[in-house]
């Protein structure tokens, strides 16, 4: 799978103009315009204290449905970045569900760069988020002396967080982060702006929802177990071990056929549609395939990527065969 962070980096004001459109309604409130209380930092401050509580699955300000819909850069917006140094250019919007600012100077004129991550899968030891940031239980880490990363969980079973990873030259990133931190979470119980949806994107989308999981079966075998990642993927595992499966991810990006593509194979999904297409062979198996699916600006385009992979590889299996026809079926179900 293509990190997030290789993915377009696009001016967040332009995504959004690129992306406006109506916004499909739905029954109940609209839980991106309700305002929640704000939750003050404990007495303990933003390093000590235990957590105040476990997150709740089922709390609204935090549902994967409701943070589906939101925009990042009005998240982390510049009020919560100006408390870092000068903010020198836009948010980015990186990805459905993430941010970014590499443009921030301290008062000493060191960089600061600073990446929103929103509901993605968290994988660490729960135990590890000891701190207590906004009253989520969080864990702090340092990669570097001059990075940092802040983890508030916010759903358990399955485990997401909402992640800031902060870089600062010469400074304190760790104290970034919390700064940073506690204001997102305060702006979600505010209240924050809808990414806008134009007809035929995936924002709204449940990648889970595309392919039948009979069909998955067909291409892994048996009956496998589906699970969501992040915000916007999906992956099927095998009954026989979790390193046989088959993941579903919608995102940002560069169209495959009009930009960099790690290969120059291409195949046809019906429709007009062509996916480039990727394998590896060896002990284990895999075979990836992507294509655009709305045009943005810039030959940037929402995207769908799937993956395929088996280990050990079975002899004489066509992975990329079964992943086309599984890539064909799927192509069919998506917004138009």
């Amino acid at each position: 799978m293509h990190p997030v962070s290789e993915r377009v980096r696009v001016a967040c004001a332009l995504a959004l103009l690129l992306v406006l459109g109506a916004v499909a309604g739905c029954a109940g409130p609209d839980l991106a315009k309700v305002t929640f209380a704000r939750t003050t930092v404990p007495a303990g401050g933003l390093q000590n204290g235990p957590p105040s509580e476990t997150p709740k699955a089922d709390d609204p300000i935090f549902s994967v449905d409701r943070l589906k819909q939101l925009d990042p850069c009005q998240i982390m917006d510049k009020e919560a970045l100006a408390s870092l140094g000068t903010v020198g250019g836009d948010n980015r919007l990186e990805d459905y569900q993430q941010c970014a600012n590499y443009r921030i100077k301290d008062t000493a004129g060191k960089d600061i760069g600073v990446t929103l991550y929103l509901g993605r899968d968290y994988t660490g030891d729960v135990k590890d988020a000891n701190k207590n940031l906004a009253g989520l239980a969080t864990r702090i880490r340092s990669s570097t002396s001059q990075s940092c990363f802040v983890d508030m969980i916010i759903q358990r079973d399955p485990d997401r967080s909402i992640t800031i990873q902060i870089s600062h030259e010469g400074g304190d990133p760790c104290a970034d982060g919390r700064k940073v931190a506690v204001s997102v979470v305060n702006k979600l119980r505010e209240g924050t702006p809808k990414l806008p949806v134009e007809k035929g994107s995936l924002v709204a989308t449940d990648p889970c929802t595309i392919v039948d999981d009979a069909a998955v079966g067909g291409v892994i075998g048996g009956s496998p177990k589906k699970a969501p990642k992040d915000l916007h993927q999906c992956k099927w595992t095998a009954s026989t071990g979790a390193s046989t499966y088959v993941s579903m991810q919608f995102m940002l990006g560069t169209d495959p056929t009009k930009g960099y593509s790690r290969s120059p194979i291409f195949v046809d999904l019906g429709g007009g549609v062509r996916a480039s297409q990727t394998s590896e062979t060896g002990y284990s198996g895999r075979c990836e395939l992507e294509w655009a699916t709305r045009p943005l600006s810039d030959n940037r385009a929402e995207l769908v990527h799937v993956t395929y992979s088996r280990s050990p590889a079975q002899a004489g299996e066509d992975m990329c065969g079964k992943l086309v026809a599984l890539a064909k079926a799927a192509a069919g179900k998506l917004p138009k």
